[in-house]
């Protein structure tokens, strides 16, 4: 594998910066109208934190090698970090609706086993989807093969692009827009204020088309999930991190027929993946507990 190199987008770094610059120049105009000497000051220092994390953020490099992904930074300290691609056990991307799109980049996030959260990022790249994919199938040609401290070769898996387990899966957007709406103490102000109409609405259709685009496939050895409607997110689980599976029911799910599931994993007490408002909730269920005896699961 040739070894693709990869740099933060600079222009978009300047962006994720920019609620940064708006307090810098608010503190910066009350300290005039104080004084001119802390104005100053107080300006110089915001201006060389500034200078200092933009230099951290454009100075990244991301190498993709043939075994791991090395991240690299040289700015007045340099620092060098290494995962291998065998100790990724999650991935998953995000694209902002404005930000990147204007500038046609995505951040990608892994996970190793037994950390808690995001360990390693590639932010602002440009290309990212491909990125994705790519390091999505370096993780799946290095758990193919099991090889023992001697050399022996232990067990194989399946490839995941070969055998897709069920249909994908999709949450009822009527159904979750419809429970959102029952519980909302605006709808029963509507007589009184009109007012109460308009951010109800926004919310309810917030809701609605976020759960249009939320949808789940399974495959062999992972779950991919996919939502966003403001901006898109994906997220790769693979199972070998499963610790388990919950499904709740409760009232309002009975009375519409859906469920929610919750995966949990190690290291984390919120669950990684959250399946809400789905009708076919006991076949995912039992469908994710075969696949995990088959991984040594219980």
């Amino acid at each position: 594998m040739q070894e693709i190199v990869l740099r933060p987008n600079i222009g978009r770094v300047l962006v994720s910066y920019l609620f940064f610059l708006v307090i810098i120049s608010l503190v910066s105009i009350t300290f005039l109208l104080v004084d001119v000497i802390m104005y100053l000051l107080i300006m110089s220092i915001f201006i060389l934190v500034f200078i200092y994390l933009i230099g951290i953020e454009v100075s990244r490099r991301y190498t993709l090698k043939e075994k791991c992904i090395e991240e690299n930074f040289k700015f007045i300290s340099k620092s060098t970090k290494v995962i291998p691609y065998k100790q990724i056990t999650d991935i998953s991307s995000n694209k902002t609706w404005i930000a990147d799109s204007i500038f046609s980049t995505g951040s990608i996030y892994l996970s190793t086993s037994g950390s808690e959260g995001v360990n390693f990022s590639l932010s602002f790249i440009k290309n990212y989807q491909n990125i994705y994919e790519t390091i999505s199938q370096k993780l799946n040609l290095s758990k193919s093969i099991e090889i023992h401290e001697n050399g022996e070769i232990v067990g194989t898996h399946q490839k995941l692009v070969e055998s897709k387990l069920e249909d994908r899966i999709r949450p009822s957007a009527s159904i979750a827009t419809i429970m959102h709406a029952l519980p909302t103490a605006a709808i029963w102000f509507y007589a009184v204020n009109i007012f109460f109409i308009v951010p109800t609405v926004i919310q309810l259709l917030f809701i609605y088309f976020t759960k249009k685009k939320e949808y789940f496939d399974f495959y062999t050895d992972k779950i991919e999930y996919y939502e966003g409607f403001l901006s898109k997110n994906k997220k790769t689980l693979s199972y070998e991190r499963i610790t388990d599976i919950v499904e709740n029911r409760s009232l309002f799910d009975r009375i519409f027929g859906v469920s929610k599931i919750q995966i949990q994993t190690a290291g984390s007490s919120m669950p990684a993946i959250t399946i809400s408002y789905v009708t076919q909730g006991e076949s995912i269920v039992q469908t994710l507990k075969e696949v995990l005896k088959k991984h040594g699961k219980n």
